[in-house]
């Protein structure tokens, strides 16, 4: 099943109050059983320029602001996979958050980007939208 979401959609399945309440230590996907290789990058609005290129567990990170390079891990938990990017090489500022997450499905990376009053959290500082979707572009 392929869900095409448009910039200002976010799937039925995310609950957005408690999107990030998972545990990321849940079922670690074993390397070579899922293709994630590729280069992402932001649907709809992209005023931060974001773009994620993944091969194997690298990554490299390019936005309006910054560039980086790390590590992601794969986890899955609840039926879905999620993937944790850690920025271990980067551009900017040490202050810059080095850890995001994002919940991977149909060659698409969906990141809830900052939370709400009652659970307070920033993911990527340069992009302004509360839900990012980056498609897979190659």
């Amino acid at each position: 099943m392929t869900v095409e979401w448009e910039y200002t959609q976010i799937p039925d399945y995310v609950n957005r109050d408690s999107y990030y309440k998972v545990d990321f230590e849940v079922n670690k996907i074993q390397k070579g059983s899922l293709d994630y290789n590729g280069i992402y990058e932001l649907i709809g609005r992209n005023e931060c320029k974001l773009q994620i290129k993944l091969k194997d567990d690298k990554l490299n990170l390019k936005s309006n602001s910054r560039e980086g390079s790390g590590v992601v891990e794969v986890s899955k938990g609840n039926g879905k996979i999620f993937l944790l990017f850690r920025v271990e090489n980067s551009s900017r500022n040490l202050e810059t958050k080095t850890e995001f997450r994002g919940e991977y499905e149909d060659s698409s990376i969906l990141i809830q980007n900052y939370g709400n009053s009652e659970n307070p959290f920033s993911q990527l500082e340069e992009c302004e939208d509360k839900y990012l979707v980056l498609k897979r572009a190659s």
